[in-house]
């Protein structure tokens, strides 16, 4: 009974510390590869041109998009698929998917982006309905905001 218990203790214990680390890991390295895209003038410009404007990107341009997009996206299903093994807390994932929703699905650019990769970027179907709600949900958005422009 006693020895059961304990033993259950500290199985919660390595799992909630294990939940820990690797919520904090997951950050980390979201937080640092997104700073690495805006850090520099040159970056921050780069990243506004291809998220906020709709002016055409060169070819070098647009395999830099496609790489930091697909970057950012691939970091957020690592996080996902982690939180679906229960390695990654609610909180976490949820202010993940909400920084994409905003920095990156915001933009046109990045919506058009998904519909052409969705499938060559990721193979979890649970992901991809994720996605695929989320740029759903913007583009109805933006969709309203061009009606309450033009009235």
């Amino acid at each position: 009974g006693l020895q059961v218990k304990l033993a259950r203790e500290q199985t919660q214990q390595a799992n909630d510390l294990a939940r820990e680390e690797t919520s904090r890991t997951n950050n980390i390295t979201y937080l640092s590869a997104q700073q690495r895209l805006f850090e520099t003038s040159e970056g921050a410009a780069f990243m506004h041109k291809a998220l906020r404007t709709s002016d055409p990107l060169t070819v070098a341009e647009k395999e830099r998009f496609t790489s930091s997009i697909a970057l950012m996206i691939g970091l957020l299903e690592v996080g996902f698929n982690t939180h679906q093994s229960g390695l990654f807390r609610d909180n976490d994932q949820a202010r993940a998917i909400d920084a994409v929703r905003l920095v990156y699905l915001s933009s046109p650019r990045v919506r058009k982006w998904w519909t052409y990769s969705r499938v060559a970027y990721t193979k979890n179907p649970d992901f991809v309905s994720l996605i695929d709600k989320l740029v759903a949900d913007a583009e109805a958005a933006h969709a309203v905001s061009k009606i309450t422009e033009a009235t």
